[in-house]
This record gives C-alpha cells, sequence and structure tokens, in this order.
C-alpha cells in the first residue's frame, strides 16, 4: 500500500471513530444514582445539570462552530475541541466537588457541539460526491451509535464500583485525539473560499430553517421514546428497568443499522426519505399503542430507532448540500443543534400532550404523536414530490 492510500485510510478510520465523542452522555447515566447519593445536600438542578447539561449547551456551541468555521480551519476547531473534551472528561475522575463536575460537563458539552459541526463538516468538504458523502456519513453516524452502545455498557460495569470511575471510559478518546491531530488535513476556512467569488454566497435561510424545523419535530417525537423508555415499559406492564434497558439497547441497534445502510438508501431514495421516516416513526409508535407483548414492543423499539438513526444521518446531509459549500458547516451546525433541541425537547412533549388533551399517561398520548408524524409525512410527501418535479 502507497504511503498516500495508506495516510487516505487512516483519515477515513479517524473520521469514524471520531463520532463516539457525541454519545458521552450515555456513559454518564448508568452513574446518575450514585452521583446523587454523593452529593445528597447539593441543588437538584446542579446535579441534573451534571446529567443534561452537555445536551443543552452543545446546541448553541454548535452554531457558535458553523460561525467560526467562516474564519478558521477545521482541522484547529476539530484538535481543540478534541483536546478539550479529553482533558475536561478525564478531569471528572478526579471531580469530588459538584460544581467543579458541573464546569468539566459544561465543557464537554462545548465540545461536542464544536466536533459535531466541524467533522459533518469536514465530511462534506472531503467527499464531494453525494453518493460517497452520504456513505461515509452513515457509517460515521452507525460507529457513534456502537460506540455509544458500547460506553453505556463500560460505564454500567465501573460504575458498579465507583461513579468516578465511569469517565474512565473516555480514555479511548486519547488515542482519537492523536489520531485528529495527526491526520486530520488542513482545511481553509471556509469564509476564505467564499471571499474568492465576485459576489458573495448567501445561505437560503429559508430552506435551512424550514429543514431545522422538520428535523426539531421529528426528534423531539422519538425523544419520548429514548428517554421515557422506562415509563413506557411500566404503563404497558410488561416488565421493569431491566426491560427497559434491553429495549433501549434495541433502539440503538436499529439506529446502528439504518445508519450503516444510509448510503444506499440515500441513492436510491433521496429526496422521499423524509416520507419513509415520519410515516414508519408513525407506524412503530401505533404498534407500541397496541402492543402489550414483550417481542412486539422491542420490535417496535427497534424500528423507531432505525427511523431515528435514518432521520439523522438524513438532516445533515441534506442540511451540507442545499448550501454553497462555503456555506455548509454553517447550515450543518443549524441542523445538528435542531436535531439536540428536539432529543432536548423529546421529555417535555407527552407532558404538552397531556394537559392539551386532558390524559394522564404516555401511552394515552400516543394517537396524537402518531397523527402529529402522520401529518409530517404527508407534508413532506408533498414537498418530495414538488423537488423530484422541480429537479426534471
Amino acid at each position: 500500500m502507497s504511503k498516500e492510500k495508506r495516510r487516505s485510510l487512516y483519515l477515513k478510520l479517524t473520521i469514524l471513530l471520531s463520532g463516539g465523542v457525541m454519545m458521552a452522555d450515555l456513559a454518564v447515566y448508568p452513574a446518575a444514582e450514585k452521583i446523587f447519593e454523593a452529593f445528597p445536600q447539593s441543588n437538584t438542578g446542579l446535579l441534573n445539570f451534571i446529567l443534561t447539561g452537555p445536551s443543552l449547551i452543545l446546541i448553541f456551541s454548535s452554531v457558535l462552530c458553523g460561525v467560526m468555521a467562516q474564519y478558521i480551519g477545521k482541522k484547529v476547531l476539530i484538535s481543540g475541541a478534541y483536546i478539550l473534551f479529553t482533558l475536561s472528561s478525564l478531569a471528572c475522575v478526579f471531580a469530588d466537588a459538584p460544581a467543579l463536575l458541573a464546569v468539566m460537563r459544561a465543557l464537554m458539552g462545548v465540545a461536542m457541539g464544536f466536533i459535531g459541526t466541524a467533522m459533518v463538516g469536514l465530511i462534506a468538504e472531503l467527499y464531494i460526491d453525494e453518493n460517497a458523502r452520504s456513505s461515509v456519513l452513515g457509517y460515521y453516524n452507525g460507529i457513534m451509535a456502537g460506540m455509544g452502545a458500547l460506553f453505556s455498557l463500560g460505564a454500567g460495569y465501573l460504575a458498579l464500583k465507583n461513579w468516578h470511575f465511569v469517565f474512565l471510559v473516555f480514555l479511548v478518546m486519547v488515542p482519537v485525539t492523536l489520531a485528529v491531530i495527526a491526520f486530520i488535513p488542513q482545511t481553509e476556512p471556509e469564509g476564505k473560499k467564499d471571499s474568492r467569488g465576485t459576489a458573495r454566497e448567501a445561505v437560503p435561510y429559508k430552506n435551512v430553517l424550514a429543514l431545522a424545523g422538520a428535523a426539531f419535530v421529528v426528534n423531539a417525537m422519538y425523544a419520548v421514546i429514548l428517554t421515557q423508555v422506562a415509563v413506557v415499559v411500566t404503563e404497558l406492564g410488561i416488565g421493569n428497568a431491566s426491560t427497559a434497558g434491553v429495549m433501549g439497547s434495541l433502539g440503538t441497534i436499529g439506529s446502528l443499522c439504518a445508519c450503516l445502510a444510509f448510503g444506499r438508501i440515500y441513492d436510491k431514495c433521496k429526496n422521499f426519505i423524509p416520507v419513509i421516516f415520519t410515516l414508519i416513526m408513525a407506524l412503530g409508535y401505533t404498534g407500541l399503542y397496541f402492543s402489550r407483548n414483550i417481542l412486539l414492543v422491542g420490535l417496535m423499539c427497534t424500528i423507531l430507532g432505525a427511523m431515528y438513526g435514518l432521520s439523522f444521518s438524513y438532516y445533515l446531509m441534506y442540511a451540507s448540500v442545499i448550501v454553497p459549500p462555503s456555506k455548509a458547516s454553517l447550515s450543518i451546525s443549524i441542523a445538528n443543534a435542531a436535531v439536540y433541541l428536539g432529543i432536548f425537547a423529546g421529555p417535555y412533549v407527552p407532558l404538552v400532550y397531556q394537559k392539551v388533551f386532558s390524559r394522564s399517561t404516555i401511552v394515552a398520548v400516543l394517537p396524537y404523536m402518531i397523527g402529529t408524524l402522520a401529518v409530517c409525512g404527508i407534508i413532506s410527501a408533498v414537498l418530495s414530490v414538488r423537488r423530484n418535479h422541480t429537479a426534471a
């Protein structure tokens, strides 16, 4: 193998393995109870921030990265973010004060937002061909899901010994950080490419914001089962916390499979992918609503996870192709922020439906969620037909 091919292989492996950072919170959740027990006198809001704060902060740091990519090359952004993530995550091993732990977790959130935006922006820049880009992006997201599952399993074991030890799983990020510094190529700031043109390239904000709105709604709908699976399992009367853990794992497996297949699906379906994942997600929740069989519920969780993986890959991919190359990271940052804002809003979705429709359980509001997804699917179908007609 030539030196150039070997370096290209190392670059691709670095890109594919780098996404594990985005699943960092899955390593912390198994230690949630232990963290609360360790600081019984601390403010509950502060402890909740330790668990979920990074997911909120990365929403804002994603957009900040999109703006900074106009002025700073992606290698600098990615390398700096990886160093910040590695240092702050490992510092949590030694943090004995909740305030210090919260600060370190906040820094992890900042780094996650930068990595999530800049790395997808780098994929868009390196892989000009849409089919090649969609394939790499799908594998990137699929391996991300797989690493998240491994983080969760490893952290669950370490949490039994000491809650500090869950952060040791991030030792695997040390070699990834070194690989990022060694193999990610230098790239120009995106704004520099823009300045070479005779006219400043504009961002079609109408299309980008429409994409962000759709990403928010779909991810908020999926995040209900993602974050409330234990409650749903209890309401259906099919098991306990252990059962909920299995259902969550099945969702991750579904997401992993869909992401790995995304390149092929994108090549065949392209504009009609939103129709597929919104309507099948609606069918998944329909099956969940009528099912009281644990195997069928497991199948529905797998299907819902697969549709989430498909939607996540699609929104990031589409965000990179609806804007000029000089604005790709900015568009990706908005889509990325919308996805995670939707996931953050997920636990509150049932509360809204319960209040509006006077229902008391999550299962009872599933028909309204199904209706919302069906409407989104119909709108997506109309827009997809229009795009195909315009392209023709």
